[in-house]
C-alpha cells in the first residue's frame, strides 16, 4: 500500500477507484462517500474526524469508488488503498 495525500475543499474529490480497502487519516474534519457514481454536491457521506486513522473494508461491495470532501473549508486527506 503506497501512501498518498490530497488537498481538499468542500467539493467532492475522488481518491479511489475499484478499491476494496482503504486506510486513511483526515487533517480537518471530512466526509467520505462510497459508491459506483459521483455523489451529488449536497450528499452527506459519513463523518471522518480530524486526526483519527480509520480503515474501510469491503469498499467494492458499495461500488469500489471513494470520494472525500472537507467539512471545514480546506484540509488534507492522507490514504492508502488496496
Amino acid at each position: 500500500m503506497a501512501v498518498q495525500s490530497v488537498n481538499t475543499t468542500t467539493a467532492w474529490v475522488q481518491v479511489g477507484t475499484t478499491v476494496t480497502r482503504m486506510l486513511f487519516e483526515a487533517s480537518g474534519d471530512h466526509y467520505v462517500h462510497l459508491g459506483s457514481t459521483a455523489p451529488a454536491a449536497t450528499a452527506p457521506g459519513f463523518f471522518a474526524k480530524s486526526g483519527e486513522w480509520m480503515e474501510l473494508l469491503n469498499i467494492d461491495a458499495y461500488g469500489g469508488n471513494v470520494w472525500v470532501r472537507s467539512d471545514v473549508g480546506a484540509g488534507a486527506f492522507t490514504y492508502a488503498t488496496a
